[in-house]
């Protein structure tokens, strides 16, 4: 089990200011890293309600863990646990989740049960990162419901500093703020995606 806390800040961009991104830092021939999300939640989005979310990941058909997100101040508390590609596969086919117990805990800790969940979105994503001087950015094109989008996000320590640190590297960049709402409430609902 790993717990991490994540402060992170993103925002939406365009096809060519994602291209742009890729050339600047030379990330265009970079092999990008493949993920599966695949979101579980109750039927009356429980999960969804506590600002929280439980997702299985498979990335390049190789490496596959759950994780639960549940917020605090400023920040997402992950609880993860690393699973066999085959056995996340199976979860994800049967729609029955084996929940491992440091997750069970904290989903018992917000008023979740368990075997309530079920599968409700799936999001497939190719990712680059890359360490800079701000924190690790993190550039994302992901594919949900016939829709393509294209984020930036800027995984920090400090959150005092890293939305400063965020907002300089967008000015220097000359990319607008575009709010990202995160990956589950964009595969499950289905925005309007930019508005240019």
């Amino acid at each position: 089990m790993s717990e991490n806390k994540e402060i992170e800040f993103k925002s939406l961009l365009l096809n060519s200011e994602y291209d742009r991104l890729l050339n600047y830092f030379q990330l265009d021939k970079v092999d990008k890293q493949y993920q599966i999300n695949h979101y579980f939640d109750t039927n009356n989005l429980d999960l969804k309600e506590k600002r929280s979310a439980l997702r299985i990941r498979i990335i390049n058909d190789n490496h596959a863990e759950i994780t639960l997100k549940t917020p605090e101040d400023n920040y997402l508390l992950e609880t993860s646990e690393d699973l066999t590609v085959d056995a996340a596969k199976r979860m994800i086919q049967s729609n029955t989740l084996e929940v491992p117990i440091s997750i069970q805990t904290v989903l018992q800790n917000i008023g979740i049960n368990s075997t309530n969940l079920k599968k409700i979105a799936t999001l497939e994503t190719n990712r680059i990162e890359k360490d800079i001087p701000e924190g690790l950015l993190v550039l994302d094109e992901s594919h949900y419901k016939n829709i393509v989008d294209y984020e930036l996000e800027l995984e920090v320590t400090n959150y005092e500093k890293g939305k400063v640190d965020f907002l300089n590297f967008l000015a220097s960049h000359k990319l607008p703020y575009r709010k990202a709402r995160n990956k589950i409430a964009r595969a499950y609902d289905v925005p309007s995606n930019l508005d240019n």
